[in-house]
């Protein structure tokens, strides 16, 4: 399968697609590509979803309201104390690792603080071990689809107008947007995106975090907003912060060292001219008389 460097992207196009899953994954997807499945959700015992698609984000606002939207999940586990939800989604991702952060922070009567280290931790470990691809998906509305041959509809993916089966008073967000019923992405319509050569979605992550922040400077990263007004805590922001002012302390560590390694390189170059200098040109030895 391709490989795409983040740089490459093209951010500012609307009708870019990204979908982020697991790296166990990698080459289940890099032989079949992405299949329609019934997610998660579905088995929660809530029933939402009854119809297989593949879901993914559109555009580069809607891959970052989608990463927040998982890291506030995770924050809600932690406030209910309660990560059996996730163990169905995770069984096949060393479930035990993610258990294992939930078991050593997660308490009852967290504060807010705790909430969001809990909430963090399991989503930095989460984006550690995924993977991120960009996918070339054809669409159109329903109404153009039904002009449409049937040789021109089997090119179709999705419907930007698309309504959720299970929940048909809501029309897709661009963070939450599926593939038509039972529609698949096959692997020539995907690449697996990298960033400086490494394959984490972490690393995905965050150079989509500080493309957002150079097409929009100034601005905050983008959080769900809900009918009622209210929206979703800016955890990823706070991730990205974090990682950045880690990443400028290392970059600052390996300068100073940096910095004495040619130091200590030329003392030695210095010592090496010196001694040079007396085998040359060795001192008379003279002795009074």
């Amino acid at each position: 399968m391709k490989e795409l460097d983040v740089k490459e992207c093209e951010f500012k196009n609307l009708e870019s697609c990204y979908h982020l899953t697991r790296g166990v994954h990698e080459d289940s997807i890099s032989e079949n590509g992405l299949g329609a499945n019934i997610g998660i959700r579905s088995k929660d015992g809530l029933g939402n979803e009854k119809t297989s698609k593949v879901f993914f984000a559109k555009s580069l606002e809607g891959a970052l309201i989608f990463l927040n939207r998982n890291l506030n999940i995770f924050y809600s586990a932690a406030k209910h104390n309660d990560f059996t939800v996730f163990i169905g989604a995770l069984k096949d991702d060393s479930p035990e690792l993610y258990e294992q952060i939930f078991a050593n922070m997660a308490h009852d009567n967290m504060s807010e603080k705790e909430l969001a280290e809990v909430a963090l931790a399991l989503g930095k470990l989460y984006l550690e071990r995924g993977i991120y691809y960009k996918l070339d998906l054809k669409h159109c509305t329903r109404e153009e689809f039904q002009n449409m041959n049937a040789q021109e509809q089997d090119k179709i993916d999705y419907f930007t107008d698309d309504i959720n089966e299970e929940r048909p008073d809501e029309h897709p967000l661009i963070s939450n947007m599926h593939t038509k019923s039972g529609r698949g992405v096959k692997p020539s319509q995907m690449a697996l995106m990298t960033a400086n050569g490494k394959k984490s979605a972490l690393d995905i992550a965050l150079s989509m975090c500080d493309a957002y922040r150079t097409l929009h400077p100034g601005k905050s990263l983008p959080v769900l907003e809900y009918k009622n007004g209210s929206k979703d805590r800016p955890l990823l922001e706070m991730l990205f912060t974090r990682m950045k002012e880690k990443s400028t302390q290392q970059l600052g560590k390996e300068t100073l060292e940096e910095q004495k390694n040619i130091t200590l390189l030329s003392q030695i170059k210095d010592e090496l001219v010196r001694q040079e200098k007396e085998i040359t040109n060795p001192r008379e030895n003279t002795q009074d008389i």
